[in-house]
C-alpha cells in the first residue's frame, strides 16, 4: 500500500505534479488535489523529461475513470513517484 499523490509532490529526480487532471476530490493539510494518470508534470531535462505526465495510477482507485497516483508509480519520463500523502493510503496489502 502507498500514498497518493498530489499537486506539489515530487518525482525522484524533485520533478513536482504541477496540476491534476480531476477538480473535485482533495488531501492533506493543507488540501492539494489528487493526481490521476495524466495530470502534468514540471520538466527536469529533454526529450521525456522535457514535457512528462503522471502514469501507471491504481487502476482499482480511480477519480473521473482516471487512475490514481502514487508512490513508486513510474511517470511517463521513468522516474518514479517519490513521498505521498501518508494520510491516504492506496493499493494492494
Amino acid at each position: 500500500m502507498t500514498e497518493v499523490h498530489r499537486v506539489d509532490d515530487e518525482n525522484t529526480d524533485e520533478a513536482k505534479i504541477t496540476s491534476s487532471l480531476q477538480s473535485s476530490v482533495y488531501a492533506g493539510d493543507p488540501p492539494k488535489l489528487i493526481a490521476v494518470d495524466g495530470s502534468p508534470v514540471a520538466g527536469h531535462g529533454t526529450g521525456a523529461h522535457a514535457s512528462p505526465t503522471t502514469a501507471n495510477g491504481d487502476t482499482s482507485v480511480k477519480i473521473d475513470n482516471k487512475p490514481v497516483n502514487s508512490k513508486n508509480d513510474a511517470d511517463s519520463c521513468g522516474h518514479l513517484r517519490d513521498a505521498g500523502e501518508s494520510s491516504v493510503i492506496i493499493g494492494p496489502e
